[in-house]
């Protein structure tokens, strides 16, 4: 049975290809040593996972993958509360996409109206 670090690293590869491994696993390691990853798993495996940092009071979702059979709202929620506790401090979260959109403005959402649905 592999270890939890090769089986989130093989979920992510499963995922997104342009990971590299051993940077990849690394990077995993540390997020476990914080705290800052969320993995769920159903029967099936992992369902999902949300690696992130935090600064002050603010979730920086670096990476958010749900297993595609699954409904992705609900698990979005699901994964946000069980990182959420992790940090109750935590008041907004933000993607990290600079890389995807280039000169898009930053913004931070509510994590109370996530969990609200609103």
């Amino acid at each position: 049975m592999p270890d939890a670090v090769t089986e989130i690293a093989d979920f992510y590869l499963k995922h997104k290809t342009y990971f590299c491994r051993e940077a990849l696993e690394e990077a995993i390691r540390k997020h476990i040593e914080y705290g800052t990853i969320t993995v769920l798993k159903d029967e099936n495996g992992i369902s999902g996972i949300m690696r992130f940092n935090i600064h002050g009071d603010c979730c920086h979702v670096l990476d958010l993958i749900i297993r595609k059979d699954l409904e992705r709202r609900q698990m979005i929620k699901l994964i946000a509360i069980h990182s959420w506790a992790k940090f109750p401090y935590a008041n907004f979260y933000r993607f990290e996409r600079e890389s995807k959109y280039p000169g898009r403005r930053p913004r931070a959402y509510s994590l109370a109206k996530l969990l609200k649905g609103k």
